[in-house]
């Protein structure tokens, strides 16, 4: 299901724990806003990412749901001497614009975390306006934070201290060495799937990370003019 779900940490060393596998700084959480953040690998490259928020015994991950169960099993596998558990909520939930007392609010774009009320999903839509593309089953373990515009969201921080993959994540970004970055395509017929790799030419160019109606976010080399997809789609680059 094309939805967002939330994955629990619990224990007395819930945040300790996290700190090392997350990208953000866990000691500034708070209990009602979600913070931007990403889980990535030993290479650095993201697994799952999104928000969190809670206490320091506490952490809500507000993740793709068709990750809940790969995060659950990755986190796990480290938590052999964690004083913490694992809990998914089985709530479907979704964001939006519109608010109410008992929302959690996510920064930086303001939007609000709820249980989702309707068939369609609004994270697809505010996420690609935003350029804020969520990780799904068919994109984690592709890119490094900086590919995704994650770092602009401040979902990543450089001052903490280590956790799995950052010493890659912090030398890609000292050193300016990353070639592919996030854009805004138009496509000509709108059926274009995440996952879907695109081609300049003969050359593999990049892949799709989020789509809604006739746009979609594709991580791709720079200063490219038009792409097809694998389906013969044709994206064209949109003015950010």
């Amino acid at each position: 299901m094309d939805s967002l779900g939330i994955l629990t940490i619990e224990g007395v060393d819930a945040v300790a724990f996290l700190q090392g596998y997350v990208t953000s700084d866990l000691d500034e959480i708070e209990t009602r806003i979600g913070a931007p953040m990403a889980l990535t690998d030993i290479k650095g490259r993201v697994l799952a990412n999104g928000w969190y928020y809670g206490s320091k015994e506490n952490v809500s991950l507000v993740i793709h749901s068709s990750l809940l169960d790969s995060t659950a099993q990755h986190l796990g596998r480290y938590m052999v001497f964690s004083k913490s558990s694992l809990k998914q909520d089985s709530e479907i939930m979704d964001v939006s614009e519109a608010s109410s007392s008992e929302n959690i609010v996510l920064n930086p774009m303001g939007w609000y975390l709820h249980p989702r009320d309707s068939p369609e999903s609004n994270w697809p839509r505010l996420t690609l306006e935003a350029k804020f593309p969520i990780v799904t089953r068919q994109t984690s373990g592709s890119f490094l934070p900086q590919m995704l515009s994650l770092t602009e969201h401040g979902a990543v921080s450089f001052t903490k201290g280590c956790y799995l993959g950052q010493e890659i994540v912090a030398r890609a970004e000292h050193r300016g060495v990353v070639k592919r970055r996030l854009s805004v395509y138009s496509v000509n017929d709108g059926t274009i799937a995440v996952g879907a790799k695109v081609f300049a030419g003969n050359r593999n160019a990049g892949v799709v990370v989020t789509t809604y109606l006739d746009r979609a976010l594709a991580v791709t080399s720079s200063n490219l003019e038009s792409l097809q997809s694998e389906d013969g789609s044709e994206l064209t680059p949109l003015a950010d």
